[in-house]
């Protein structure tokens, strides 16, 4: 029986990336986007393996979405082997005497409690087949690393999310449930940018391998897809 991946924003740049490889190694995957009818890309992919990819409209910011996805999932199968919490923004590119506390509540609600509602809402399903849930973070979340300042957002939404995962790490350390902080790297996306150093492929394959790894010592640390731990 084929394994099963559930995987948020999988319609653009790593999240897509990760869904063709996926696919390509057999697995079933549930791909999840805001905008379905504008995802021609991951259409394509499903066009390609109508019997591998579901396509599921979601937008982790709507409880009553997430609430959604979940009975849609609960209907189509009966568990996860593999949950990845790939959705997120960057935000306001703000000085911090110009910021307000809505430019750090929209990014929040997206990358740490968007990702907290998804992964309590399929924790069952998880669970039921002792799967692995991955968070996709930065390394600008990390407080030792920070040399440089400013993306006041993303940072701290990015550190919020690396305590999300290490706790539930902590939490069901004596279960089968094993989580793990990815940094893709500086990569050549929407969001990384023209001048990123790293290919979507190379990012994921790497990524892959890292969680190709995942056992009870590396769960609710922080690794980069080059599998070197990061600090926090």
């Amino acid at each position: 029986m084929a394994k099963k991946l559930f995987i948020s924003a999988g319609n653009r740049g790593i999240g897509l990336e990760f869904v063709r490889q996926y696919l390509s190694d057999g697995w079933q995957v549930f791909a999840t986007v805001r905008e379905p009818e504008e995802a021609k890309e991951l259409t394509e992919l499903r066009e390609q393996n109508p019997d591998q990819l579901k396509i599921l409209k979601l937008d982790v910011t709507i409880p009553e979405a997430i609430e959604a996805v979940g009975r849609t999932m609960e209907r189509l199968t009966e568990g996860v082997d593999l949950l990845i919490n790939n959705a997120g923004t960057y935000g306001a590119r703000k000085k911090f005497t110009e910021l307000n506390a809505g430019d750090i509540e929209d990014v929040f609600d997206t990358n740490c409690l968007g990702t907290f509602r998804l992964t309590r809402r399929l924790f069952s399903l998880v669970e039921n087949n002792a799967g692995d849930i991955i968070f996709i973070t930065s390394l600008m979340g990390s407080i030792d690393d920070n040399r440089s300042g400013g993306a006041y957002p993303y940072r701290i939404s990015k550190a919020a999310l690396n305590m999300l995962g290490k706790t539930i790490a902590e939490d069901y350390k004596d279960r089968s449930i094993n989580t793990l902080m990815l940094h893709p790297g500086w990569v050549e996306t929407r969001m990384g940018g023209p001048n990123a150093k790293i290919s979507p492929e190379e990012s994921v394959s790497g990524m892959r391998k890292v969680i190709g790894k995942l056992d009870r010592e590396m769960s609710g640390k922080f690794y980069a897809y080059d599998g070197k731990t990061r600090p926090w």
